[in-house]
């Protein structure tokens, strides 16, 4: 691990919690929210069956100043897809293209409902604000003919509008009123993108799933215009749990939701329009750290201990793969919008967080996760997925991710060496031996990562 990296807050840290070892943590964070209950979870053999997008699962949400400060730090920490805000000019998007990364830019809405008396008028207003940015940056906009050398290329990805469920696209408006309009202003824009960059992929509603508010407004707005499904490439939404792990039901006053749970609820939304398997992206989603571990912003309740922000953050990855959901552009690059979240800490010259690290490692060992088998999904809150540690190539080896909830507990685990390695979330590495075909590892909340061939140096 390069120590010249992490910030001060970080590497203290790390010390107190015994940097080579890294031990197992004790207890569950916030165990009070916390709703242990079945989790919807779709069958393997159709996770299996999906076809592997070129790129993989890991992505990071930043706006164009944050990429413009860590490019070099987005290269080194090998995300793969970007979730791009801000203003994009020539500069920014010949940016874009010289990462090589695949992205996904925010369709320009000339400004909030609000500003405008109709939402017609607010429509034409972000069908002329689409329209006037696609002329220069579409598929064969000016953009390409003034500098033939990015000829060829064009936005992989497109969204709509970000949580319009939320008060982004319309905040003095009603939940209703909201619903009506995006159900009218989703297909005008999804057509006109078709029109004028057909190669662009349009992802749908961007919904925020805090509180499981995407599933209401899903559901209506579907029922005012299916177009808003049918006619898409990809459906996204955020499926904010903070501060409970991953993989349970977070506790609210009402009831409780979870990341899986909700995502089976969608897929049976869809179904109704014969989109069940409409690809799926996470676009925003995480957890926040408190002032004390290096957090940006005033202390909140909701927060959770520096390295279980860095397990969660790569459990969100495997779980998002065990779902069936393609792509996840973690909230945030950095600490923004009062959101302590960020890989990188932007009050210490953006040193890398453990969570920064924890992706990495996770990057390096398994570059295009695909889930090839479950020896523990959930049963007593231990998890053991066996990845296909490449998606693209079939003959790739087989790395075990595993992790307890809770823990440390000894755990037994099959694998398929006799002499092999496990390797710890920030990257430390022993060999091991098997016995009959199987290991014992003391699992936690940190996930371990077990394989025969080794990878990392």
């Amino acid at each position: 691990m390069n120590y010249e990296k992490i910030s001060i807050n970080a590497l203290l840290l790390l010390c107190a919690t015994s940097l080579s070892a890294q031990e197992q943590p004790g207890g569950l964070p916030m165990r009070e929210r916390v709703v242990n209950v079945p989790q919807n979870l779709p069958p393997l053999e159709w996770v299996k069956s999906i076809e592997p997008a070129p790129f993989p699962v890991y992505g990071i949400y930043t706006w164009m100043g944050e990429f413009n400060q860590l490019r070099d730090e987005i290269k080194e920490v090998g995300y793969k897809t970007l979730r791009v805000g801000g203003k994009y000019s020539d500069e920014n998007m010949k940016a874009l293209f010289d990462t090589g990364l695949n992205f996904t830019l925010m369709a320009p809405d000339g400004g909030r409902r609000d500003a405008f008396e109709t939402d017609d008028a607010y429509i034409d207003a972000s069908l002329q604000a689409l329209s006037e940015f696609l002329d220069r940056f579409g598929e064969n906009g000016s953009f390409y003919q003034e500098f033939p050398e990015y000829q060829g290329r064009f936005i992989p990805y497109m969204q709509l509008r970000n949580e319009p469920n939320f008060h982004y696209m319309y905040k003095a408006g009603t939940e209703a009123e909201r619903e009506k309009l995006y159900a009218g202003l989703g297909p005008r824009l999804a057509d006109l993108i078709r029109v004028k960059s057909p190669r662009t992929k349009i992802i749908a509603f961007t919904a925020g799933g805090a509180g499981a508010g995407d599933l209401r407004f899903v559901k209506h707005v579907l029922e005012l215009d299916k177009r808003n499904i049918t006619e898409v490439d990809v459906f996204s939404t955020h499926p904010y749990v903070n501060p409970v792990p991953p993989e349970l039901n977070i506790k609210e006053s009402w009831g409780s939701y979870s990341i899986a749970n909700s995502l089976a609820s969608l897929r049976k939304n869809f179904e109704e329009y014969g989109k069940e398997n409409i690809t799926v992206w996470y676009t925003e989603g995480g957890w926040t750290i408190s002032p004390e571990e290096g957090g940006a912003y005033k202390d909140k309740k909701d927060n959770v201990p520096l390295l279980h922000h860095a397990a969660y953050t790569c459990r969100y990855y495997a779980t998002a793969v065990r779902l069936g959901v393609q792509c996840v552009t973690g909230m945030f690059i950095t600490d923004t919008d009062g959101f302590a979240g960020g890989h990188f800490d932007r009050l210490n010259d953006f040193a890398w967080r453990p969570t920064a690290f924890a992706v990495q490692n996770m990057i390096r060992l398994m570059p295009h996760p695909k889930l090839d088998g479950i020896q523990s999904d959930g049963e007593e809150m231990t998890y053991i997925y066996e990845f296909k540690s490449d998606a693209l190539d079939s003959e790739s080896q087989i790395v075990i991710m595993a992790y307890r909830i809770e823990g440390p507990k000894e755990v037994e685990i099959s694998v398929p060496f006799e002499n092999g390695f496990v390797t710890k979330m920030l990257g430390d590495t022993e060999s091991i031996k098997s016995t009959d075909g199987k290991v014992s590892v003391e699992l936690g909340p940190y996930p371990v990562y077990l394989y025969g061939t080794r990878i990392l140096p």
